[in-house]
Parts: structure tokens; sequence; C-alpha cells
């Protein structure tokens, strides 16, 4: 790399840092990552290297002082919120731009949703936005981040290293991993009287009432048109239009998931969830399986014949898709436009447009042993060609190469 010229192909000198937060990310999906991820950018030449930022501030601060540490890597925005004093007393900077590191975060959740606030103000050039869902690349751009794009996520082949375990040999006939909240949580926020969040109010019934009526409606996508019609500008950037869209989306997806359960309550369905659920309607046959680490959880699925993932978003890849792929199970989803345009339903996954349709479909695959094990077969090789680690890694160094050649855009 000599001046404004990068050779293609070349593997940048040094080492790269990624961030973690154990207090926070008490799954540990983001260690599951780096376990993946970390092999890959081995094998382009890049040792990464995993610091706590919490735990290990002084750390952090030796590798974003340190010429050969060359970019540094996070999850959903936890570590970009990283400031340190500009030179002068009270003025604080964004410490990627101070040290001149690009930051790659990989963000799987939406960034205007509340759980997100942390990383709203991080809107400095050197963030490299990377999004799983191609929904939310819009959304942060009108947060103000300049570099958001789409990417694809990854399967998980270090963890669930091949062969699989045949269909025969597995304990689990359905596994349904996913977390349970009262949905009236999200509609009780809607109390106060004044005149916005009375309008508010209404928006927000008549989209979680068209969504929970039809599976195939994005209601991030709702909440764009509801408001259009209504005449409310959405801002991103603005508290309320934030609120809003939490209590839409979380309202939507506990909804639909309570709906799910009970439409399957009466197969031998295996719930891997925090919260436990209700047992007592008669013909139940639900078990309740104690939650595991996002490692763990993989480790469940590989001994799993389906796996249902009702997702928490349309527009995206989502871990627990690509974990149940990885492993190897039948998957059957929720309508999604990734799985559908890059997976073949029928043949590689199964989806489900109605909670009806979803019990006919575990009723069928079970009956047919052979088609079952023909669509975790095929699932599973496409999961491993077409979203391997390496492509992802492979993409942050083209990223990264990119900046380098002229780091003043």
């Amino acid at each position: 790399m000599t001046g404004n010229h990068v050779d293609a192909g070349m593997p940048p000198a040094g080492y790269a840092v990624a961030l973690i937060c154990n207090e926070i990310d008490q799954w540990r999906h983001n260690t599951l990552f780096v376990n993946e991820l970390a092999p890959a950018f081995g094998a382009l030449g890049v040792p990464l290297r995993t610091l706590d930022y919490r735990l290990q501030p002084r750390e952090v601060k030796t590798a974003l002082n340190d010429a050969d540490c060359r970019f540094f890597l996070c999850f959903n925005g936890f570590g970009s919120e990283l400031q340190v004093v500009d030179g002068q007393p009270g003025r604080f900077r964004s410490a990627y731009e101070y040290f001149q590191k690009p930051l790659f975060d990989l963000m799987h959740d939406c960034p205007a949703h509340e759980s997100m606030e942390h990383q709203v103000e991080s809107r400095f050039r050197r963030r490299f936005l990377l999004l799983t869902d191609y929904g939310y690349v819009g959304v942060a751009k009108a947060l103000g981040i300049r570099h958001a794009r789409f990417v694809q996520s990854i399967a998980f082949p270090t963890t669930l290293p091949g062969p699989t375990r045949p269909m025969h040999g597995r304990s689990i006939e359905i596994l349904l991993p996913m977390g349970f909240q009262d949905p009236e949580v999200s509609r009780r926020r809607h109390v106060t009287a004044s005149y916005r969040s009375r309008v508010y109010s209404e928006v927000f019934e008549a989209v979680v009432e068209a969504s929970i009526a039809n599976l195939q409606l994005d209601p991030l996508n709702e909440v764009f048109t509801a408001c259009r019609e209504a005449g409310l500008t959405f801002e991103p950037r603005d508290p309320d239009s934030r609120f809003l869209l939490t209590t839409i989306l979380d309202f939507v997806k506990f909804e639909r998931r309570q709906r799910l359960v009970s439409a399957v309550a009466h197969l031998p369905v295996s719930i891997m969830s925090r919260t436990p659920f209700e047992e007592a309607t008669p013909g139940c046959r639900l078990r309740h399986i104690q939650p595991r680490s996002a490692s763990e959880m993989l480790a469940v699925m590989a001994d799993s014949r389906c796996v249902i993932c009702p997702l928490p978003h349309m527009t995206g890849h989502h871990e627990r898709a690509l974990a149940a792929l990885t492993a190897g199970a039948a998957v059957v989803a929720a309508p999604n436009h990734v799985l559908e345009t890059e997976f073949r339903p029928g043949r590689d996954l199964l989806i489900y447009k109605t909670e009806r349709q979803l019990v006919g479909l575990l009723e069928g695959i079970l009956d047919d042993p052979a088609c079952l094990a023909a669509v975790a077969e095929s699932g599973r090789e496409r999961a491993l060609a077409f979203c391997s680690p390496i492509r992802l890694a492979e993409t942050i160094v083209s990223l990264f190469e990119l900046e380098q050649a002229d780091p003043q855009l």
C-alpha cells in the first residue's frame, strides 16, 4: 500500500480488536460472533483480539494508541460511545476519531429502538455501521450515521462443525427459542393526556391491529406509512418518535409470539425462554427449557429436529435462523424477505404466513422424516455457503482498505 493505491487482496498489517461487554450481553451473543469471526480474520492475516471495554479500559486505551491496531469491531453500538477529552477541559470527542481508528459496528437490532439509545449520538465519520437488516439502513442514515450499509450476517461453523447429528438421534422434536413479555406493557406506556400523546396512541392502536392480523406486514414500515398518512413527522433523532416506534415494535413482537405459542400448544414443542409460560391448558404438550448462553442454544438446536423462528424483523438476517440452519435442523420461519429470496422455501426451509399454516407445516413435516431431513440438509448447505463468516470478514477488510486509501473522505 503506497500513497493512495491499494493492492487488491492485500491484508492490513497488524491486528484488530473486537469489543464486547459481558455486563450487558448476558447471553454472550457477541462472544459467539467473535468466536466465529476470529478464525475468519485470522485466515485473512488479521489477528482479532477481544477486549471487554468496561472491564479492560486500560487495554482498550493501549490498543487505540497502538499503531499496529488497525481497526475496531463492536456489536449493536456497544463500544461506539467511547470518548476522550479532546485537549481542552470539558470537551469530549469520539475516541475513534481522536486516535484515527475505524470502528466497524455489526448491528442486528433497529438503531432507532429505545434499547439502542446508547449509540444515537455516535455519528462520527470513522464509524461504519454494518446492518444485517436492509430496512434499518434508511433509519440509520436518518439518525445521521453517514456510513451505514447492509451486510449479510453469518452462519456458525466454528461453534457447530460438521457432521451434524442424524435426525433419528435428536431428542427434541420442535424447538422454539424466544423471549416473552406481556405485550400490554407497551400499550400501558401510552397513558399521558397531551394532544400529541392521544394522536400517538391512535397510531399505535391502528398499526398493531393491522400487524397482528397479517404476519406479512412489516411493523417498521407500517409505522412510517401510518405517520405519513396522518401527517406526522417521524424523526429518529426525536425521543418521541423512538418511543412510538419502540412501543409498536415490542407490542407486535410479543403479541405475535403469544399467539404462536397458543397455536402450537398441542404439539411436542420445547420452549427455550427465560420467562415461564402457562402450561395448565388441557392437552398442552409444551415444555420449558432453561435459558442458556447463545453457544449453548446452538447445541440445543443441534439436538432438535425442527426449529421455529418467529423472526423479530422482516427485512434482515437473524442469528436465530442462521444458527438453526447451521445446526442442521429443519427451520420453519415467519415471513422474512431475506430468507424468502436467499433461500428456497420448500427446499432449504419452510415459511409460514399464518398460525394455522404453521401448525399444518409442523404436523406434515413431523410425519415425513425423509422430507424433514432433506430440508434440514439443504438449508445447512446453503447457509454455510452463502453466509460464511469469512465473507463478512472480507467485507470489513475491504472497507478498511478503502478507508485507508483516502482517509479524509
